[in-house]
């Protein structure tokens, strides 16, 4: 059988709805734990990139790009591009995937390598020498599909909340582990005691 002709194309501003319904069927596979959803600024600003036709400026100055992927009028699949630094120092660019989706039906259908040619080719037009994934660590599925592809680790990103940050500065964690271990000690402690102080039972009786 042979497959279906898949169109990529920069998305439009009709194609708004499709693309922000793809976007949640993707935080609801990738962040089942969290129960992630789209909120309500990131539609609006999914809204300005797309319906404006016009690069929309992130904080660190990079370029966003959304590419629709579409089978038979049907929007199967979306990334999400950004053009950055790969690293201050050495001030080459690099061309991030921030998401990249494809719908459940359509997989192992080409979508994936459809839209990823297209990455490569933008990323040939704005002179980008590395293309880096971000990959939810948890998705095996995605982490071997690019791995397959001659995408390499880099790095590993971690990330915390401000307040969990400093608390853990502060030591109020390490405090509240080290009393919790002190109480558990006492409270073997005392069990072992009321055990011993108990008579043993004459044997026969």
């Amino acid at each position: 059988m042979s497959r279906r002709p898949v169109e990529i194309r920069r998305a439009r501003a009709e194609d708004v709805e499709d693309v922000l319904t793809l976007w949640g069927k993707s935080l609801a596979e990738t962040s089942p734990k969290s129960r992630a959803v789209l909120s309500e600024e990131s539609g609006q600003r999914l809204r300005a990139v797309i319906g404006s036709g016009v690069p929309v400026e992130e904080p660190p100055g990079g370029e966003f790009v959304v590419l629709i992927a579409r089978v038979a009028d049907r929007a199967v699949g979306f990334v999400v591009l950004r053009q950055t630094a790969l690293t201050m120092i050495t001030g080459a660019t690099a061309l991030c995937i921030d998401e990249f989706y494809v719908s459940g039906a359509e997989r192992r259908h080409g979508v994936g390598r459809a839209m990823l040619a297209q990455v490569a080719a933008q990323a040939e037009r704005l002179g980008a020498e590395q293309i880096i994934a971000g990959v939810p660590p948890w998705s095996k599925d995605t982490q071997r599909y690019f791995a397959r592809l001659g995408f390499a680790p880099v790095m590993v990103r971690r990330a915390t909340t401000v307040t969990a940050l400093r608390r853990r500065l502060s030591g109020a964690d390490g405090q509240r582990g080290t009393l919790e271990s002190l109480l558990s000690r006492r409270r073997s402690l005392r069990a072992r005691g009321e055990r011993s102080a108990v008579p043993p039972t004459p044997q026969g009786s």
